[in-house]
């Protein structure tokens, strides 16, 4: 069996590519041969869909706003299928990288697709998330979303590139994969699709992702002991659907408990002057897994405000290492957490109710350190590396 396995980018580049990366790794460690393309990365083992002028080109198109339109991962991929044969071609987040056309060039030629949606833009005319609009169901024009990513600066093409992924969906044999239940309802909702996508959850290696002490692992990354610690974590904080300004919002209304917050990806300087008056301590992006467990497990609690996401690995990262989601219902995190067990989350924006929960787990911290003990155990009991890999090895053998 010859699997290709195509993503936008590697784990550096989102969820999506790092769950892309994920698989390629267990099919290698089972001994089956498989391929790795993105647009781009700087590990030499994955393969670059473009060269760097035509990667250049795809960036002044995409600026004016015609991402996606022209093909140019055709030539890669048909000179290592003449080579490989690949029985699989595996697509997962290919919003800005990857032509739906594609994929309808390779359903012609009998190939087996699986195409793993990460977030909406398959059925959107662009957006990551459509949010309060409802124009996908139909057909996108007037995008309120424009020039934001992955949206173009200046030209609004949500009318024809939804059309084209329409087109693609309807009259493409292409096997579709949801990590949430969430994702697989709004797509089939559609009526694009011709079957409900198989749903088959995110996993994180929870041998490497592990619980540790709070007080030992706050003494080895120098962290303070008498700390309530927040984790903050998003690999862009200016990302707008990561709704990181009801954080900010939420952790002003927690000045009586004096936390400290624990910032972990790309820090914006403008996010970071809104919370001068904490003590706070930005790390940046972590890179080494074994770290970033670390950190994630020095923390009391993951305040996560996302508002507009699918099945975040992020949550079930921290969660594995002993930290509980406390956030907003968005997308499919509801189906991972359940409610005052092993974590808790309130309505979408009402960081009044959000603060009132932090303030209880604050003051019965016992009640919390079961939560955070659950957290682990859900996490262990559903979400491992191990389970992801047999649903999808299933799919590929049936």
């Amino acid at each position: 069996m010859n699997i290709a396995i195509l993503s936008k980018s590697d784990r550096l580049g989102g969820g999506g590519g790092r769950c892309a990366e994920d698989l390629v790794n267990l099919l290698k460690k089972n001994n089956v041969n498989v391929d790795h393309f993105a647009r781009s990365s700087k590990y030499t083992e994955i393969i670059p869909l473009y060269t760097s002028k035509e990667k250049w080109i795809y960036h002044r198109l995409r600026s004016v706003g015609f991402q996606e339109l022209y093909p140019f991962e055709k030539k890669v991929i048909k000179k290592y299928d003449i080579k490989k044969d690949y029985d699989i071609f595996h697509f997962h987040d290919i919003s800005s990288a990857i032509s739906p056309l594609t994929l309808k060039w390779l359903s012609d030629k009998n190939k087996k697709i699986i195409w793993t949606l990460h977030d909406c833009t398959a059925i959107t005319g662009g957006c990551v998330n459509p949010l309060d609009c409802t124009k996908y169901k139909s057909i996108c024009y007037n995008c309120p979303q424009l020039g934001q990513f992955p949206l173009g600066q200046n030209i609004d093409l949500s009318f024809l590139f939804h059309s084209i992924k329409k087109h693609v969906l309807k009259n493409s044999n292409i096997q579709f994969v949801t990590p949430s239940k969430w994702l697989a309802d709004l797509v089939y909702s559609t009526g694009y699709i011709k079957s409900y996508p198989l749903v088959i959850s995110n996993g994180v290696d929870t041998n490497l992702f592990k619980a540790y002490e709070k007080d030992i692992i706050r003494k080895e990354l120098g962290l303070p002991q008498d700390k309530f610690i927040i984790l903050l974590s998003s690999s862009s904080f200016d990302n707008p659907y990561k709704g990181i300004i009801y954080s900010i919002e939420t952790i002003k209304l927690l000045k009586k408990i004096n936390p400290l917050i624990l910032m972990i990806g790309k820090i914006d300087e403008e996010v970071s002057k809104k919370l001068e008056e904490f003590h706070k301590i930005e790390i940046g992006y972590i890179e080494d897994k074994k770290t970033l467990n670390k950190y994630y497990s020095s923390a009391d609690i993951f305040l996560n405000t996302t508002i507009a996401d699918n099945f975040p690995i992020s949550v079930l990262e921290s969660m594995a290492s002993g930290t509980p989601n406390i956030g907003f219902a968005t997308g499919g995190i509801p189906e991972i957490i359940e409610q005052g067990i092993d974590g808790y989350l309130v309505k979408n924006r009402d960081i009044e109710e959000l603060k009132n929960k932090i303030m209880e787990f604050y003051s019965d911290y016992d009640v919390l350190v079961k939560m955070q003990r659950k957290a682990r155990e859900k996490v262990l009991k559903n979400f491992t590396l191990e389970k992801f890999f047999e649903n999808y090895f299933n799919l590929y053998v049936n």
